[in-house]
């Protein structure tokens, strides 16, 4: 019976999202939880994986613009109010925990010429890697080409510019190693 829910439950989220959204790619592994109250919005040519056992929480916006793709692994946790948005490709490794209130962007504005507007100097998107088994702490912030190795931890309120090796603790604004694992 409890399989029997499972699939009423993804078949309901896959027609809700269909019937709002066209040509896009929503793939939704077994004993996956999309609380009610996240919201999750996907563009024209869009691609979304949610591996098995994974958990997405209250207030968790999810989007994936047009033409770009987010993956999450398998038994990966995203905590209460945390922004996931997509323009090019993220992708969050097996087993990695999200806390609550952590934004992860693959976009960035652009902003050098002092010349023109900064509303119309556009956008630059990077790709965001985020390894298998880290921890994302409270409040931090993941931003435009960023690669995360196997088994980081990222300390609460950190910015995350740039790319970390495996088993590292990371922490600060911009985050930096603070030690080995």
């Amino acid at each position: 019976m409890k399989i029997v829910k499972e699939k009423i439950k993804k078949i309901l989220l896959y027609i809700k999202l269909k019937l709002k959204y066209k040509n896009f790619n929503l793939v939704i592994g077994n004993n996956v939880f999309i609380s009610t109250k996240s919201k999750i919005i996907l563009g024209k040519n869009s691609k979304l994986i949610i591996k098995d056992n994974s958990y997405i929480s209250d207030y968790t916006r999810i989007i994936v613009h047009d033409n770009s793709k987010l993956i999450i692994e398998k038994n990966v946790y995203i905590s209460i109010n945390s922004i996931i948005s997509s323009n090019s490709e993220v992708i969050i490794g097996e087993d990695t925990q999200i806390a609550h209130n952590v934004t992860i962007l693959d976009t960035n504005k652009v902003f050098d010429n002092v010349n023109i507007k900064i509303r119309e100097q556009g956008y630059i998107s990077k790709p965001i890697v985020i390894g298998e088994d880290c921890w994302i702490a409270a409040g931090v912030i993941v931003l435009p080409g960023v690669i995360l190795g196997r088994h980081c931890i990222v300390g609460a309120n950190s910015v995350v510019n740039k790319q970390f090796e495996n088993n590292v603790v990371i922490a600060g604004t911009p985050a930096r190693k603070i030690r080995d694992l």
